[in-house]
Protein backbone atom coordinates (compact mmCIF):
# COMPACT_ATOMS: atom_id res chain seq x y z
CA UNK A 1 0.00 0.00 0.00
CA UNK A 2 3.06 2.61 0.55
CA UNK A 3 4.01 1.23 -2.77
CA UNK A 4 1.45 1.55 -4.93
CA UNK A 5 -2.05 3.19 -3.85
CA UNK A 6 -2.03 6.96 -3.09
CA UNK A 7 -3.87 8.26 -0.28
CA UNK A 8 -3.48 11.34 2.09
CA UNK A 9 -0.94 11.08 4.30
CA UNK A 10 1.05 8.20 2.63
CA UNK A 11 4.00 9.64 2.90
CA UNK A 12 3.87 10.92 6.58
CA UNK A 13 3.02 6.55 7.58
CA UNK A 14 5.98 6.22 5.89
CA UNK A 15 8.11 8.35 8.06
CA UNK A 16 6.95 7.27 10.88
CA UNK A 17 7.73 3.82 10.37
CA UNK A 18 11.15 4.98 9.53
CA UNK A 19 11.38 7.14 12.26
CA UNK A 20 9.97 3.86 14.60
CA UNK A 21 12.66 1.45 13.04
CA UNK A 22 15.41 3.75 14.49
CA UNK A 23 14.57 3.37 18.22
CA UNK A 24 16.39 0.54 20.00
CA UNK A 25 13.43 -2.50 20.58
CA UNK A 26 15.71 -2.88 23.56
CA UNK A 27 14.20 0.69 24.81
CA UNK A 28 11.03 -0.37 24.83
CA UNK A 29 10.66 -3.89 25.00
CA UNK A 30 9.98 -3.53 28.97
CA UNK A 31 6.82 -1.34 28.38
CA UNK A 32 5.72 -3.54 25.59
CA UNK A 33 6.12 -7.05 27.51
CA UNK A 34 3.58 -5.42 30.29
CA UNK A 35 1.17 -4.53 27.38
CA UNK A 36 1.50 -8.19 25.88
CA UNK A 37 0.77 -9.60 29.37
CA UNK A 38 -2.29 -7.28 29.46
CA UNK A 39 -3.43 -8.71 26.42
CA UNK A 40 -2.91 -12.28 27.53
CA UNK A 41 -0.01 -12.41 25.06
CA UNK A 42 2.66 -13.61 27.41
CA UNK A 43 3.75 -16.77 26.96
CA UNK A 44 2.46 -17.51 23.71
CA UNK A 45 4.07 -17.99 20.10
CA UNK A 46 1.54 -15.22 19.17
CA UNK A 47 3.52 -12.75 21.77
CA UNK A 48 6.91 -13.78 20.54
CA UNK A 49 6.24 -13.28 16.58
CA UNK A 50 3.94 -9.63 16.12
CA UNK A 51 6.53 -7.45 17.36
CA UNK A 52 8.75 -8.86 14.64
CA UNK A 53 5.82 -8.55 12.09
CA UNK A 54 6.10 -4.83 11.93
CA UNK A 55 9.87 -4.33 12.01
CA UNK A 56 10.37 -1.39 10.15
CA UNK A 57 13.43 -2.49 8.17
CA UNK A 58 11.90 -5.31 6.69
CA UNK A 59 8.64 -2.72 5.62
CA UNK A 60 11.46 -0.24 4.06
CA UNK A 61 13.02 -3.24 1.90
CA UNK A 62 9.30 -4.32 0.64
CA UNK A 63 8.58 -0.66 -0.32
CA UNK A 64 11.57 -0.22 -1.95
CA UNK A 65 11.29 -3.30 -3.77
CA UNK A 66 7.72 -3.30 -4.71
CA UNK A 67 8.08 0.20 -5.69
CA UNK A 68 10.21 -0.96 -8.61
CA UNK A 69 8.04 -3.27 -10.34
CA UNK A 70 6.53 -1.23 -13.24
CA UNK A 71 3.21 0.18 -12.81
CA UNK A 72 2.28 -1.22 -16.38
CA UNK A 73 1.65 -4.64 -15.16
CA UNK A 74 -0.45 -3.81 -12.46
CA UNK A 75 -2.38 -1.56 -15.03
CA UNK A 76 -2.58 -4.28 -17.78
CA UNK A 77 -4.05 -6.34 -14.49
CA UNK A 78 -6.56 -3.89 -13.79
CA UNK A 79 -7.45 -3.68 -17.64
CA UNK A 80 -7.69 -7.82 -17.64
CA UNK A 81 -10.35 -7.64 -14.70
CA UNK A 82 -8.48 -8.95 -11.69
CA UNK A 83 -9.06 -6.96 -8.62
CA UNK A 84 -6.90 -5.75 -6.16
CA UNK A 85 -6.23 -8.89 -3.98
CA UNK A 86 -5.62 -11.03 -7.23
CA UNK A 87 -3.52 -8.87 -8.64
CA UNK A 88 -1.49 -8.69 -5.35
CA UNK A 89 -1.55 -12.74 -5.72
CA UNK A 90 -0.91 -13.30 -9.39
CA UNK A 91 1.36 -10.64 -10.28
CA UNK A 92 2.91 -8.48 -7.49
CA UNK A 93 3.78 -11.67 -4.97
CA UNK A 94 5.48 -13.82 -7.77
CA UNK A 95 7.79 -11.11 -9.11
CA UNK A 96 8.34 -10.23 -5.31
CA UNK A 97 9.57 -13.60 -4.58
CA UNK A 98 13.47 -12.40 -3.65
CA UNK A 99 12.50 -9.23 -1.38
CA UNK A 100 9.86 -11.84 0.26
CA UNK A 101 13.05 -14.18 0.92
CA UNK A 102 15.31 -11.64 1.76
CA UNK A 103 12.88 -9.97 4.34
CA UNK A 104 12.11 -13.20 6.03
CA UNK A 105 15.87 -14.15 6.25
CA UNK A 106 16.34 -10.96 7.98
CA UNK A 107 13.61 -11.14 10.45
CA UNK A 108 14.49 -14.50 10.78
CA UNK A 109 18.06 -14.28 11.70
CA UNK A 110 16.97 -11.09 14.04
CA UNK A 111 14.56 -13.54 15.71
CA UNK A 112 17.00 -16.77 16.00
CA UNK A 113 19.60 -14.04 17.95
CA UNK A 114 17.54 -12.41 20.22
CA UNK A 115 17.42 -12.66 23.70
CA UNK A 116 15.48 -9.55 25.62
CA UNK A 117 12.43 -10.65 24.18
CA UNK A 118 11.72 -14.26 24.27
CA UNK A 119 13.22 -13.69 28.22
CA UNK A 120 10.37 -11.19 28.75
CA UNK A 121 7.58 -13.17 26.83
CA UNK A 122 8.28 -16.49 26.92
CA UNK A 123 8.34 -17.84 30.75
CA UNK A 124 7.46 -21.37 30.73
CA UNK A 125 10.66 -23.90 29.82
CA UNK A 126 8.37 -25.50 26.96
CA UNK A 127 8.04 -21.90 25.19
CA UNK A 128 11.95 -21.01 25.73
CA UNK A 129 14.05 -20.34 22.70
CA UNK A 130 16.86 -21.78 21.74
CA UNK A 131 19.42 -18.60 23.08
CA UNK A 132 17.29 -18.50 26.63
CA UNK A 133 17.83 -22.23 26.89
CA UNK A 134 21.81 -22.02 26.13
CA UNK A 135 21.81 -19.14 28.75
CA UNK A 136 20.35 -21.95 31.08
CA UNK A 137 22.61 -24.54 30.82
CA UNK A 138 25.09 -22.32 33.25
CA UNK A 139 24.65 -22.05 36.54
CA UNK A 140 26.31 -20.59 39.41
CA UNK A 141 27.98 -23.53 40.39
CA UNK A 142 27.91 -25.82 37.62
CA UNK A 143 29.14 -25.35 33.60
CA UNK A 144 29.31 -27.98 31.42
CA UNK A 145 31.42 -26.59 28.34
CA UNK A 146 30.49 -29.59 26.04
CA UNK A 147 26.57 -28.98 26.32
CA UNK A 148 27.12 -25.41 25.53
CA UNK A 149 29.73 -25.46 22.98
CA UNK A 150 27.24 -28.15 21.03
CA UNK A 151 24.17 -26.01 21.28
CA UNK A 152 25.73 -22.99 20.57
CA UNK A 153 27.46 -25.01 17.15
CA UNK A 154 23.80 -26.15 16.55
CA UNK A 155 22.94 -22.31 16.92
CA UNK A 156 25.26 -20.77 14.66
CA UNK A 157 24.76 -23.95 11.65
CA UNK A 158 21.31 -23.87 10.96
CA UNK A 159 21.31 -20.08 9.72
CA UNK A 160 23.80 -20.88 7.67
CA UNK A 161 21.98 -23.56 5.59
CA UNK A 162 19.28 -21.35 5.46
CA UNK A 163 21.78 -18.63 3.86
CA UNK A 164 23.08 -20.85 1.77
CA UNK A 165 20.11 -22.54 0.72
CA UNK A 166 18.40 -18.68 -0.07
CA UNK A 167 21.99 -17.15 -1.04
CA UNK A 168 20.72 -16.45 -4.37
CA UNK A 169 17.40 -14.96 -3.66
CA UNK A 170 19.35 -13.09 -0.48
CA UNK A 171 21.60 -11.47 -2.28
CA UNK A 172 19.34 -10.57 -5.41
CA UNK A 173 16.55 -8.93 -2.95
CA UNK A 174 19.01 -6.51 -1.44
CA UNK A 175 20.84 -5.92 -4.76
CA UNK A 176 17.79 -4.71 -6.30
CA UNK A 177 15.87 -2.67 -3.45
CA UNK A 178 15.30 0.57 -4.74
CA UNK A 179 16.06 0.11 -8.36
CA UNK A 180 13.63 1.82 -10.25
CA UNK A 181 12.80 -0.61 -13.55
Amino acid sequence: ALATMRFPGRGLVFSFIIVVAMIPFDAIAIPLSSLFQQWSLSDSYAGLILPALANGFAIFVMRQFFMGIPQELIEAAEVDGLGRFRTLWTIVLPLSKPALIGAGMMLFLSQWQAYLWPLLIGTSPERQLAPIALANLSTQFTVDLGQILAGSFVLSVIPMILLLFFQKQYTESLSTTGLKG
